[in-house]
Parts: C-alpha cells; structure tokens; sequence
C-alpha cells in the first residue's frame, strides 16, 4: 500500500488529486484531534507565543504529533540562514566531502555565493551535526524541484524509544507515514514551512517518505519590520542583520525559491550512555 501510494503522489502524468491529503491550515476533513501544548521557552527559538500554536494527533497514526507552523517569520529565517550558513560548515559532513568540489578551506555556502555558476549550490543535499548517519543510504532525486525522499523507516539510533522531530522551511513538501511495514496505507500530509512532525511510540518506526514537492507561494519567511524590532532572545547578530536586511536576505530567498529544508533532530544514546556500543 505504501509503495503504490507513493507512486501515485509522486506522478506526474496523470497528476494525482490532492483531496485527501491533510493540510495543517485546513485540517476540517481528516481524524485529527487538537492538542493543548504545554508551556515552553519560546522566546529562545523564534517561536510564537504558545497559545497561538495548532497542534494536532492523527486518529489511525499513533504517536504522530503535528504542529501548524509555531514559527515566526524571523523565526523561519533564523532558522534558514543557520542551515545554510552555519550547519553546512566544517566539521560538520556533508554528501559533498567525498566528491572534492570545493576547497578544504573554503565553506559551500560562501563557495556557491562567489561561483554562481558552478552547480554547487543545488548539490548539498545533507548536513550532519554530532554522531553521522550515512543519508547516502537514503534514495534522494537528483532535481532539487522534483526531489523525493523514497519510503524508509528511521532506526540507525541505539535510542528509539525517544520522539524524533522533523523541522520544514521553504517549498511544501508532501509527505507519507504510514505503519510498521509497507502493507499498511499511508496518510499524505502537506507540510508547508515552519510546520513540525514528532513521530513517537509507534510512529518513531513507521515507514514515511517524500513523493512530491510542491510550489509554495505563501512566503512566509520573509521577515516584517516589526519581528525585527522584537527579536527573540540570543539571535546572534550577525544572523539578525542577514534577516532584516533585503540585500543580505536575499540570495537566502532565491534559494527557497526551489528548495526544501528539512531539519531532523534525533537522540542517538539511551539515558546513562555515554559513547555508541
């Protein structure tokens, strides 16, 4: 069931019908059940005030959390211009340090700016902070505009008993969770930028996957003078100028023009572990 409903939200002739796929903003015709978030620091993180967030359970997907955009737009920013900026930096290993593309001195963000013309930039489709996982183990499309992510369960951890927590920002992707094996239907959920998915219990092992991205022209990254004016706590400056200044945001917006950012965060050691078995 999973694989052919990949397959079919994936086609592009005949395209699919997007009826039933869930959509956070929209949530009317699906089993979801609103949730009560409890308080939380969200002035460290560019979130809105709690109150103001939708979170929901998925009725027939134990486990699975899903929250509407709790981001502000200096948020989605702040957010952005750390993965491409900062996260994409050595040490830290990306699918292009095998390849030899760009000087070891020299970081892909900052290469890709000063050679336009080079490619480089649509072919960093990884970071990973802290223990590596090999993502080249995962099948990813070539064409950053029709990239897919085929169906896969997460357990490289030694720790899968804690949520795993899934950020998006930039074009909306469309994503399948399904259950424990492919012969389970999955559900299709539109996650549009700034939403967040934990999958826990039995939603941490749950096969998902990406079929399709999708055009999103709701930009709401785009930062408004007066979330600079009320910035949230221990923004690094550097950062601040970048999201409130047109000219320095600006090739941070063309690149979500096409792209998708997708953050995983992941507790790799169970409490007590110290170093991986």
């Amino acid at each position: 069931m999973f694989k052919q409903d990949f397959k079919y939200y994936k086609s592009r002739k005949p395209a699919p019908s997007f009826e039933n796929v869930l959509n956070l903003k929209h949530p009317t015709n699906h089993k979801v059940t609103p949730v009560i978030p409890k308080n939380t620091l969200n002035h460290f993180f560019g979130l809105k005030p709690i109150e103001q967030w939708n979170v929901y359970e998925v009725g027939d997907r134990p486990g699975l959390l899903l929250i509407n955009n709790p981001f502000t737009s200096l948020g989605q920013c702040y957010w952005v211009t750390r993965c491409l900026k900062d996260y994409s930096k050595k040490p830290n290993k990306t699918n292009l340090d095998s390849h030899n593309i760009i000087p070891g001195n020299v970081d892909w963000w900052d290469y890709s700016q000063n050679n336009i013309h080079s490619g480089v930039l649509q072919k960093l489709r990884w970071a990973t902070l802290g223990y590596h996982h090999n993502w080249d183990t995962k099948v990813y499309a070539e064409d950053m505009k029709d990239s897919t992510l085929s169906g896969h369960t997460d357990h490289s951890e030694q720790n899968l008993e804690a949520p795993l927590i899934s950020l998006s920002f930039g074009q909306t992707a469309l994503f399948l969770i399904g259950g424990s094996t492919i012969d389970v239907k999955p559900t299709a959920i539109f996650l549009h930028s700034g939403d967040v998915v934990i999958m826990s219990k039995a939603a941490r092992l749950a096969y998902h996957g990406v079929p399709r991205i999708i055009q999103n022209n709701d930009l709401s990254w785009n930062v408004l003078l007066e979330d600079c004016n009320n910035n949230f706590e221990n923004i690094e400056q550097d950062n601040l100028r970048i999201c409130c200044e047109k000219t320095l945001w600006r090739p941070f917006e063309q690149y979500l023009k096409y792209s998708r950012i997708n953050i995983n965060v992941r507790q790799v050691l169970c409490q007590g572990e110290l170093m991986l078995n």
